[in-house]
């Protein structure tokens, strides 16, 4: 990639993936008590609905909660993205395609996104480790498999996300499937977050 200015020397990241973590951390807490509420809630319907209704409406504030917790994330997110984008020359990449700032607005563009965020992430990966050498020294492409683990994951719970908030429930059947299903979303998305870590 050609600059038309020089590059910045490297600036660590260290406080913004530090930062990073433990939102992630906080978010991991809250997913965890949220599935088991939300289990509890399921479990309820068959019998005390006002326990269910109250497991129900606790598991929605927890939502909320990690729902804020998730903005800051992102905003955190995409600042550590901006700085490891803007490193990788610092550390002796000379095959990254992106930007800084383009790598961060890839993740704003819709349906760009689904396919450059993995970009971003895989090339971050690739190129900030040192190069893989064989027994007779030549260089081995690095792998990015954590990488696509990672956003195949992260891609299926969204879909799972969008497809059960477009639903409504009707009936205790429609509240258990409702709750069923977010359970299971919910584990999903706390193996995405351990994937990424």
């Amino acid at each position: 990639m050609t600059y038309s200015e020089p590059m910045e020397a490297f600036v660590s990241a260290r406080g913004r993936s530090t930062a990073l973590s433990v939102l992630v951390i906080l978010q991991l807490v809250l997913l965890a008590l949220a599935t088991v509420v939300w289990g509890v809630g399921v479990g309820e319907l068959g019998g005390d609905l006002t326990g269910a209704v109250a497991a129900f409406g606790i598991a929605a504030l927890l939502e909320t909660v990690n729902f804020l917790l998730f903005f800051a994330a992102t905003v955190v997110f995409l600042t550590w993205v901006y700085r490891a984008i803007a490193n990788l020359p610092a550390l002796g990449s000379m095959s990254c395609i992106f930007t800084p700032a383009g790598a961060v607005w890839s993740y704003f563009i819709p349906f760009v996104n689904l396919v450059r965020g993995h970009q971003v992430m895989a090339t971050i990966w690739r190129e900030s480790q040192p190069p893989a050498v064989n027994e007779n020294g030549f260089y081995r492409p690095r792998s990015a498999a954590v990488v696509n683990w990672w956003w195949g994951l992260y891609l299926v719970s969204c879909v799972i996300g969008i497809v059960t908030s477009s639903t409504q429930p009707f009936g205790l059947e429609g509240l258990r499937s409702l709750g069923s299903t977010q359970v299971a979303l919910h584990l999903l998305r706390i193996a995405t977050a351990l994937e990424q870590g």
